[in-house]
């Protein structure tokens, strides 16, 4: 896969941007605070459903505007195509690939990867396992279309959980085994495709550390 072009509107803090990549390492340099991690960040979107930074969308768009626009060209699967985000402050993302809407974030992981390393990853050593799971997770969705869409509805399934938990009574409780059932189902697909992905870097980072260690 190559990268070919980037083009943004209206994100961050960028008004408007064309940029060609060349086929081979390409190098961003500049001044603080001149937008080289918000051009990283918007490659980063297409690739996952979330980006690297905390914070809501709609931070995203450049202060003042209502909608923002990252067009992504490159080279995959033998011929050129194309990646749209769209980002609106009072309208939900939407993504086209070649044109055609993508329904489904999981979708993205099949069409464009990208590999992530920036000084928050430092957290993964320092911080909680939070950090870790989400880093885990976005790398297998990555991997796995499957893996993001099954996280995206154990999300759903805790939410309307708790809902029905809050608002209690004898009604509620058949409906809890309901949402249980379906909890462990998805929270089983999780932790075992969580477990074989540790288990796969355990392996490669071994191999790592005794080449860097000399044994």
């Amino acid at each position: 896969m190559i990268i070919k072009s980037i083009e943004l509107a209206d994100y961050r803090n960028y008004d408007s941007l064309v940029l060609q990549f060349d086929r081979g390492t390409n190098i961003l340099y500049g001044d603080n605070a001149q937008g080289k991690t918000n051009l990283l960040e918007s490659i980063f979107l297409l690739s996952c459903p979330r980006g690297f930074r905390q914070g809501r969308e709609r931070d995203l768009i450049a202060f003042g505007e209502q909608a923002a626009r990252v067009a992504l060209r490159y080279q995959a699967f033998g011929r050129e195509q194309t990646l749209e985000l769209f980002l609106s402050t009072d309208a939900r993302k939407s993504i086209l690939l070649n044109g055609v809407p993508i329904k489904k974030n999981g979708e993205l992981a099949a069409q464009f990867c990208t590999v992530l390393f920036e000084p928050g990853h430092l957290e993964l050593v320092k911080d909680g396992p939070e950090e870790r799971r989400r880093f885990l997770d976005t790398a297998i969705s990555q991997l796995r279309p499957k893996y993001q869409s099954a996280l995206d509805d154990y999300s759903r399934v805790v939410a309307q959980k708790n809902m029905l938990l809050k608002r209690g009574g004898a009604s509620a409780f058949p409906m809890l085994e309901v949402w249980n059932e379906k909890l462990a189902d998805l929270g089983s697909y999780i932790t075992l495709q969580r477990g074989s992905y540790v288990r796969k870097l355990s392996t490669a980072a071994a191999a790592h550390h005794q080449r860097l260690s000399h044994g």
